[in-house]
């Protein structure tokens, strides 16, 4: 909620205040007679002045301001905001109500309303409490006065108290692409380095923004739950085009949302190879069913003819590995069970880890074609037979080109 900016008026005081008589008895009479707040009250050092008001027409004095105040830090982010209440000066009792208004201090100096409401008094002091959480870590000052229908009592002095830190929520930084890195594959994937974020947090999510050029400024958002292991990855629906872009991430958990990362920028380019993970990590696996899927909806006799145990041919397979090494090098052929002279007719291998990926085990195998033999009945799949085929007691060995 951000209202009323005020004014910064050097060492300015809270206004004075001018009344005249609640009744006409009391006509010529002008003296406010408005008491300092108790203990910590900011008057005349104040760096701000704050409103005054309107129709402040109530003979009654300020009430005093009891708690918080002294700048305290307060143990939860809804405070209980005390007041000694002000009695009426010419009649015996009156039936008040007392306004509460809670300024909070911005870091460029000055102060912003964040809350104001009111409520009937209570015998000797009326409190109030919050009905809305605060920022937390927040500087803020309050002040009371008293109310009948449209008329006023002057303000009181305000006072000061603190908000505490009750929940952590780090920003994320940027891992891969690095700044500055070429990227083949058209929906990179986004990774970060998770913030510290505490245990009584909840619930994370990472909000990334991507933009086209240097800046991330506007661009589109998309989120993704934080991951376990100090990371999180996310990628984009759409695919990119070729050129340069940039990218930021934050985290929030609702209330609380951590500053945006530091800007990185990648190039998506034609062909080469996703930079290697940093050590001891793998690259998270590329999801391209809808590029097969298409492949399968331009090149169905290709696909229908996919079965070389039956004399078909290598056509739809090479295709697919063609159009995914034009992203991404590292997508190659897989050598069935390990055997490279007998490479497989339905998987591919994507090589996960760094160097040199000829005859490495570290892949990933994506089955591509569904019921590939006996012939007739192919269609186009993207299931991940990794965990399958480690159960199985083999191994994927990545190769290119094929034998």
């Amino acid at each position: 909620m951000v209202k009323n900016q005020t004014n910064i008026l050097g060492a300015y005081g809270l206004a004075a205040l001018a009344f005249v008589a609640l009744i006409s008895s009391c006509g010529g009479n002008s003296n406010p007679a408005a008491p300092s707040a108790a203990g910590g009250a900011v008057r005349g050092d104040v760096l701000f002045a704050l409103d005054p008001g309107v129709n402040l027409t109530l003979k009654v004095p300020a009430p005093q301001l009891q708690s918080p105040i002294s700048n305290v830090e307060i143990t939860d982010l809804a405070p209980t905001l005390v007041i000694a209440n002000a009695k009426p000066l010419y009649v015996p009792s009156a039936d008040l109500t007392f306004r509460f208004e809670i300024y909070q201090t911005q870091a460029n100096g000055g102060m912003v309303l964040v809350h104001a409401n009111t409520t009937t008094q209570t015998p000797t002091t009326t409190s109030y409490t919050v009905n809305v959480d605060l920022e937390q870590a927040g500087d803020f000052m309050w002040r009371s006065r008293a109310q009948i229908g449209d008329e006023n009592g002057p303000w009181s002095d305000a006072a000061t108290f603190r908000t505490p830190t009750l929940v952590t929520v780090g920003a994320p930084t940027p891992l891969s692409p690095a700044d500055g890195a070429d990227v083949t594959a058209t929906r990179p994937e986004l990774i970060v380095t998770n913030g510290e974020v505490s245990a009584n947090a909840g619930a994370v999510e990472i909000e990334y923004e991507i933009n086209d050029g240097a800046t991330a400024v506007g661009g589109a958002r998309f989120k993704a739950n934080m991951g376990g292991g100090g990371t999180t990855t996310g990628m984009f629906e759409d695919p990119l085009g070729l050129g340069q872009f940039s990218w930021r991430a934050r985290a929030s958990n609702g209330p609380v949302t951590s500053d945006w990362s530091a800007t990185s920028m990648f190039n998506v380019v034609a062909g080469g190879r996703a930079p290697d993970p940093p050590p001891g990590q793998m690259l998270p696996l590329p999801n391209r069913e809808q590029l097969i899927q298409e492949l399968a909806d331009l090149n169905p006799q290709a696909l229908g003819d996919s079965c070389i145990e039956e004399g078909g041919t290598w056509e739809f397979m090479d295709e697919a590995v063609r159009l995914l090494r034009l992203e991404d090098t590292r997508w190659g052929y897989n050598c069935k069970r390990g055997h490279c002279n007998e490479p497989s007719i339905d998987v591919i291998d994507y090589f996960w880890d760094a160097g040199d990926a000829q005859g490495r085990t570290e892949v990933y195998l994506i089955d591509i074609i569904g019921a590939v033999c006996p012939g007739g009945n192919q269609s186009p799949t993207w299931i991940d037979q990794t965990e399958v085929t480690a159960d199985q007691g083999t191994i994927g060995r990545w190769i290119f080109p094929r034998p």
